[in-house]
């Protein structure tokens, strides 16, 4: 793989990730019917980094509202060890920081069934129908009045319902930013404070899927030094093969590419959104979802 195709996946990376698309529904259809491997083409290794790179943009884009988080959270820690009484009042970036944590809690309902999300990602069927899902979200958000709800006064609940319509977007074909977006709004959140709040718990989702793929990344850079150091050595584990070719397949420069793609096309893709969302637009992405879903689900049946 070149410098070229880095590029190419660390485009399709920065903008899936934040438009209403659902870049792992995008990333089945490419590989079910397209035969193309996604950002795995490069190793979990790449792919980590890509995420890394898309992370880069939202630190870009909100870089004055994560500075106040920050300086809130060590606000409130120092505010609880003295026992302050309503550390919160009058505080809106110290509420919101609560509420991305709150929203962030019901993710951790989904570790038992890690195996059975895993098996979602093998279905074009799930996938299509699931995009007709988002699709269908995103079309009925134009429906919803304009909300008044933001960090100053909007409902903890309020953010636990964002949470746990999260928690579903783990389905393949379920767009996270454009789930919690409509779930944000369908709560009384302004458009402007869904918008936000939905790219800021992005920062702890990303986070969390890096995570999830360190023990894959050790495995895959042990597999790569095992070749290196001893060629004729006999490997063992889960596709032992495919993770030394995939390893031993970008350059240095091809994986600064990727990662500078990812950040730029996720900061052109929040802008967008961002100016999509303010002028009441964001149910155009149903067509596409509908569109994309629609081909998914007939593509299933021809490769069945």
């Amino acid at each position: 793989m070149d410098i070229l195709f880095s590029i190419f996946l660390g485009i399709i990376q920065g903008l899936t990730e934040f438009l209403p698309v659902s870049s792992s529904g995008h990333l089945v259809i490419f590989r079910e019917v397209f035969g193309f491997q996604g950002t795995y083409a490069g190793g979990l290794f790449f792919d980590t980094l890509l995420h890394i790179g898309t992370l880069v943009s939202v630190f870009i884009i909100f870089f004055k509202d994560i500075k106040e988080l920050v300086v809130e959270f060590f606000g409130l820690i120092r505010d609880l060890i003295k026992r302050k009484k309503n550390p919160i009042e009058g505080k809106p970036y110290r509420r919101m920081l609560i509420m991305l944590i709150i929203a962030t809690l019901p993710m951790f309902l989904m570790v038992p069934f890690v195996g059975v999300i895993d098996r979602l990602f093998q279905s074009l069927l799930i996938v299509g129908i699931a995009l007709l899902v988002t699709g269908t979200f995103l079309f009925l958000s134009v429906k919803i009045p304009q909300g008044r709800k933001d960090a100053s006064n909007a409902k903890f609940r309020s953010a636990l319902f964002v949470g746990f319509v999260q928690m579903f977007a783990v389905i393949p074909g379920i767009s996270r930013s454009g789930s919690t977006i409509v779930a944000g709004e369908a709560t009384g959140f302004t458009r402007k404070f869904a918008a936000k709040f939905s790219f800021l718990m992005s920062i702890l989702a990303i986070l969390g899927a890096t995570v999830v793929q360190i023990p894959g990344v050790i495995e895959e850079r042990a597999a790569e030094y095992i070749v290196i150091s001893d060629p004729l050595s006999t490997l063992s584990g889960y596709a032992a093969d495919t993770m030394i070719t995939n390893a031993l397949a970008l350059s240095p420069a091809a994986y600064i590419a990727g990662i500078i793609a990812a950040a730029i096309s996720g900061i052109i893709a929040i802008k967008y959104m961002l100016r999509l969302i303010d002028k009441g637009k964001f149910h155009y992405f149903a067509y596409y979802c509908w569109a994309v879903g629609t081909f998914a689900i007939i593509a299933n049946f021809f490769l069945t």
